[in-house]
């Protein structure tokens, strides 16, 4: 999804879960014989996995191929959420407090590396499932206490060596 802000165009997008998909997955894998439902079942299985790590660990979850992380931070929204039902029920705007998180909002984001094996991974952000993001709005209520990241906690340098070369 393009940043808030972009003028990108996102076009026509597909679920990854495909016939297409699982088609040029079987071309590619020929040692593999699964079926469609299988195929979809792991993908699934596996975002879901994927999603409770993020939730539950609180450094983070590190994505495969240098794609970078994914993590709940937390911070203080500088503007104030109204509740918009007591706002309606007392005739004058209402303020959602966050007294259980001392004013904290959560929120789950990509935090991109230097090395990212993306192109343009700079315009895309994250946006997750609903389901997700409720879970976390759960565990928040709940008490769990989340860290506040920026891109500085994930920047890595890759050291790069030429293998080519005989040192002595």
């Amino acid at each position: 999804m393009p940043a808030k802000g972009s003028t990108l165009k996102t076009g026509k997008r597909l679920a990854i879960v495909t016939p297409k998909f699982f088609k040029l997955f079987q071309e590619t894998h020929l040692q593999v014989s699964i079926s469609y439902k299988q195929f979809t079942d792991i993908i699934n299985l596996s975002n879901e996995l994927t999603s409770l790590k993020v939730i539950e660990n609180t450094s983070g979850f590190k994505l495969p191929e240098n794609l970078g992380y994914i993590a709940v931070t937390r911070y203080k929204s500088k503007r104030r959420a109204i509740d918009f039902k007591k706002t309606k029920e007392l005739g004058q705007t209402v303020y959602h407090t966050n007294f259980h998180s001392y004013g904290y909002t959560n929120r789950i984001q990509w935090f991109s590396s230097q090395i990212t094996k993306c192109k343009f991974h700079q315009i895309y952000k994250f946006v997750p499932e609903r389901k997700v993001s409720r879970e976390l709005a759960k565990k928040s209520l709940a008490g769990k206490v989340y860290n506040e990241f920026n891109y500085s906690h994930f920047k890595q340098k890759k050291i790069r060596v030429n293998l080519n070369k005989n040192f002595k």
